[in-house]
This record gives C-alpha cells, structure tokens and sequence, in this order.
C-alpha cells in the first residue's frame, strides 16, 4: 500500500561513520546497521525527506497499478521497494486517490 508521500530533498553518498556522525541524533539506524548498508566501495547513501504526508486513504497495490496502466504507463510493483521516479501525472493520481473522501 501506498500510505502518503514525501519530498525527497538530499542524497548523500559518503562512508558509513560520516553518515552515522551526521545523523545520529535521528536515531533512525545504529552504527552497525549503516556499516551493512555499504556497498563494495565503503560507501552508504542517505536519503533526507521533508513534508512527509500521510494519506486519509491507503492506495492499495491493486489500484497504484490500474493507476499506472491507464496512463499507459509501465509500472511493476517492484518499484515500491527500491528507489524509482514516476511521472508527476502518475504521482498526482495517486496523490488524488489518497485524499478521495468516497
């Protein structure tokens, strides 16, 4: 399910005890976990969000798809669990479908 949305506002790609230091005071990850997120290179990538959102209505996997496909637009459910663009048109339904109130 899609549950709401958020802004994606910096990507940051350095070692995993530069990215620790910086955002430790979130909480969000231990040093140990940001250390298995490295890639074969030593490096880690941090994602900061901003205007999070939540949805009054979840968008189920089901309808975020016939979304997709009447757009003509090719989307595999896959899509959700890494980090991929969509079209604004596509996110604009979904943002819709999220806030319909019938």
């Amino acid at each position: 399910m899609v549950v709401g949305s958020s802004r994606l506002d910096e990507v940051l790609i350095d070692t995993p005890d530069v990215l620790f230091s910086k955002f430790e005071h979130l909480g969000v990850y231990g040093r140990a976990e940001v250390e298995r997120a490295a890639d074969a290179s030593g490096h880690a990538m941090a994602l900061r969000f901003s205007d999070t959102e939540i949805f009054p209505k979840p968008v189920t996997l089901r309808r975020l798809t016939s979304l997709a496909r009447g757009r003509g637009l090719t989307w595999s459910p896959g899509s959700l669990i890494s980090l991929s663009k969509i079209s604004s048109e596509l996110f604009q339904a979904v943002y819709q479908e999220g806030h319909r109130t019938t």
